[in-house]
């Protein structure tokens, strides 16, 4: 979940919204309890689908676009997934970039797999809330090009809703031909072996209540393939009980604030304009009564959208100390709420909004403009690898 109004790029680099994993640990003891999906989609088997959620919610690491073209220090990040304990790569890959590229896809998730072994994985995907509308080609199942205007949602005088900037439109889901294209993009990426995928910002791009029969279609095709997935979306202050419950999880935001600490409200003060969720903007903390309780389960994450004052940058400019404690914290406060948490790997920093265009003032990852809590050596790094391992082994 991310705010609309202050997403920009710059080039190919993602400064879009903000989230699968290794089936290696037994969770059958543990308290962490998933919801049922089997009652409402037979298509998932009890067992396989428990376990691919336990993953997700236990061991989740957040990887934007990891396995996309453009990703600095790709074997760098291998290196690190291959020491971690992340059962989960959450949007590994992301249409934030564009329409996956396949063959590139295929060939990182290749050399990943060869630094694994045997070691089991659970792989996710995002569908961003926006589409091209010049620069890529959109294909469906057969390789087929699509026109990508009918995809675009629009407003009462018929024009696309360029939120994202000219040459860009958000989704329509119940767009046919949208649906032509998301069913040929999620049909190949099963074929890779993913399992989770999130869909972006519904409240932009689902209007008419599309999404439950286009899930009953992906259910069908992965049971076809005989594989078990998960779907989740970022449904932010949606309260539609029936809606919420057609995905498999809901997705957003912590409410962390700028000295570590989870704001306790609905809404979060930092960037809603209302205290109520459905009035004005709420930015929803799905972990809150209010939203957790109708939804199968919650997964969340570090937000970004762009600015120095998200969840990425709350957080990079903390202490060393402050950081550590605000992942214990994050970590098991979720925990006893029966919340996933996706520990961020990979997530971007802005640049537009500070002096000489560099980041803000705070920890990064291999570059300044990403930020990672993996270990890197010399200043300046978040290297939180152990408080990582330590909370996921718990």
């Amino acid at each position: 979940m991310a705010l609309t109004k202050n997403r920009k790029f710059l080039g190919l680099i993602f400064i879009g919204s903000g989230l699968l994993v290794l089936a290696f640990q037994n969770c059958s003891s543990s308290k962490f309890q998933v919801a049922s999906l089997t009652s409402e989609h037979p298509s998932l088997s009890p067992e396989s689908s428990t376990s691919v959620m336990s993953d997700f919610k236990l061991a989740a690491c957040m990887t934007l676009g990891l396995l996309d073209p453009g990703t600095e220090d790709q074997s760098g990040y291998f290196d690190f997934v291959q020491r971690s304990s992340c059962r989960g790569l959450q949007r590994s890959v992301d249409t934030w970039f564009g329409p996956t590229n396949f063959q590139f896809v295929a060939s990182s998730l290749s050399q990943l797999k060869a630094r694994l072994g045997d070691r089991p994985m659970h792989y996710g995907a995002f569908i961003g809330e926006i589409v091209y509308t010049s620069g890529f080609v959109y294909r469906d199942s057969d390789g087929l090009a699509l026109d990508p205007l009918p995809m675009c949602r629009r407003d009462d005088q018929g024009q696309i809703n360029q939120a994202f900037g000219s040459g860009t439109c958000i989704p329509d889901l119940s767009s046919s031909v949208f649906q032509k294209w998301l069913m040929g993009e999620i049909g190949h990426l099963m074929d890779l072996g993913f399992q989770d995928f999130q869909f972006g910002q519904t409240q932009l791009t689902d209007p008419q209540r599309a999404a439950p029969q286009i899930l009953d279609q992906l259910r069908k095709l992965a049971k076809a393939k005989g594989l078990n997935v998960i779907f989740g979306a970022q449904t932010n202050d949606d309260l539609d009980e029936g809606y919420l419950r057609a995905w498999d999880y809901v997705s957003g935001g912590l409410g962390l604030l700028a000295d570590g600490s989870i704001e306790d409200r609905d809404c979060g003060s930092v960037h809603s304009a209302s205290e109520t969720p459905g009035s004005n903007f709420c930015w929803a903390l799905l972990w809150r009564d209010r939203f957790r309780n109708k939804a199968n389960n919650v997964i969340l994450t570090l937000d970004w959208f762009n600015d120095p004052n998200d969840e990425v940058h709350f957080f990079s400019r903390l202490s060393e100390s402050q950081r550590n404690s605000s992942l214990n914290q994050i970590y098991n406060k979720m925990r006893a709420l029966n919340v996933g948490y996706s520990f961020t790997i990979r997530a971007p920093l802005s640049i537009n909004q500070s002096p000489g265009g560099r980041p803000p003032a705070g920890c990064s990852g291999y570059s300044p403009l990403w930020l990672s809590m993996i270990n890197y050596p010399g200043d300046g790094h978040c290297n939180h690898e152990a408080v990582m391992k330590s909370l996921i082994s718990q």
